[in-house]
């Protein structure tokens, strides 16, 4: 038996209109997220679907990935270098 991290993993393709039926659905969850057109996406993942975004110091170079989901505990990896700068964000 194979571990987990030799399986291959399935994508599922989308049409156009998936994607967006699936979009308009997650931002119905968080009105307040929107504003002026924008969406504030750390806010709408926490608030409206209690997933966290945690920063991940040197993530790409380390792993070859921006970012990484761990489904089971709602925590989404991100590199740092994508982040907002912390401190600027929560003036």
């Amino acid at each position: 038996m194979a571990d987990s991290s030799e399986r291959k993993l399935k994508v599922k393709d989308f049409k156009l209109w998936e994607l967006e039926r699936i979009a308009a659905g997650a931002l119905a969850k968080g009105p307040q997220c929107i504003k002026a057109g924008r969406v504030n996406i750390e806010r709408l993942l926490e608030e409206a679907h209690r997933v966290k975004l945690v920063t991940f110091q040197d993530l790409a170079r380390q792993w070859k990935t921006y970012a990484w989901i761990d489904t089971k505990s709602r925590f989404v990896f991100v590199d740092a270098d994508l982040m907002d700068d912390v401190n600027e964000a929560k003036k």
